[in-house]
């Protein structure tokens, strides 16, 4: 008796193929247009990456730049040299494994997931740049970051697993690979409200902060590396918002409208966030390379002088 393997190709109702290609075409060239804007952004900034020369004040962000560092490819290594490749390159290969084959959705989805807490982790330290790194806060806020982490990581595995990513016939050896199933777009919904909820509270935390120095400003030297701090914390709150208005839609009308559901899947990758996640790294240690940072401080009263701390 001679025994066949099962074959994993399931067949497709003919009258979907021309639906079901249509969608892959324009999902495909959208992906494309995401990759392209990746690829292209970290070609522009490789002369910074490679280039930038760092600061050397007797008080500075020890956790972002280090004494007589030339550039990110030379400079000894620490966690932020990896957050900042991470950010950089985990995001590209995502979205290029994505073009190959939906398979492969397992990695642009741990891509994304990683990117978002990468950012958010940089985010933090920031924000505790301003509070003169509070251990309080410093745990609670990380705290805070490692809950987020596990929720989303369960969102990816069990959307991963729901929605049955699967390889179907076409036609006679012409297969296309999707889902067969769907989750609720509630579930969708909640994954980018997290995200969002642990943005305001960054971003009310860092505006508060920010106040304060406004107030004290008639003693402080060293505003603009604050500004700096608090325009790209702005920022990315903003995009978070608009990431999660754009997938929240995109769950909507993933059946309705397939071109929309396609711009907004792509207008929503998170992918896009890696491109300001490097950039205020970048701008942070441009600001400091300008000696906004030096003799940064401000009067807490007539008599005392309190000098930031960085992380």
């Amino acid at each position: 008796m001679t025994l066949s393997a099962r074959s994993s190709v399931e067949p497709i109702d003919p009258s979907q193929v021309s639906s079901l290609v249509s969608g892959k075409f324009v999902d495909q060239y959208f992906q494309i247009g995401v990759v392209s804007v990746l690829v292209y952004d970290a070609i522009i900034t490789m002369d910074k990456e490679v280039n930038a020369t760092f600061f050397r004040p007797s008080s500075f962000l020890n956790e972002i730049c280090e004494p007589q560092a030339k550039h990110f490819w030379k400079r000894p290594r620490n966690e932020v040299d990896f957050v900042y490749f991470a950010i950089r390159y985990v995001a590209i290969f995502g979205s290029v494994t994505h073009l190959l084959c939906y398979f492969s959705s397992w990695t642009r989805n741990i891509a994304n997931w990683a990117t978002v807490l990468l950012i958010d982790y940089i985010l933090i330290i920031r924000v505790l740049v301003l509070y003169s790194r509070n251990k309080v806060m410093s745990i609670c806020l990380k705290t805070l970051l490692a809950l987020q982490a596990a929720f989303k990581l369960g969102f990816v595995i069990y959307a991963g697993i729901a929605e049955h990513i699967a390889v179907g016939s076409l036609a006679k050896d012409v297969t296309i690979c999707g889902t067969d199933a769907t989750i609720s777009s509630l579930w969708g919904i909640i994954d980018w409200v997290v995200p969002m909820v642990y943005g305001v509270i960054l971003v009310i935390l860092a505006l508060y902060r920010a106040a304060d120095y406004w107030r004290m400003s008639f003693g402080f030297k060293g505003f603009a590396l604050v500004k700096v701090l608090i325009q790209d914390q702005v920022m990315y709150f903003m995009i978070v918002i608009a990431c999660s208005i754009f997938n929240i839609m995109e769950f909507k009308l993933q059946f309705s409208n397939l071109f929309l559901s396609n711009l907004f899947n792509a207008l929503g990758n998170p992918a896009f966030l890696s491109v300001l996640g490097s950039r205020m790294l970048i701008n942070l240690k441009e600001a400091g390379e300008r000696g906004q940072n030096q003799g940064t401080s401000y009067r807490m009263s007539s008599s005392t002088v309190s000098e930031m701390e960085f992380a």
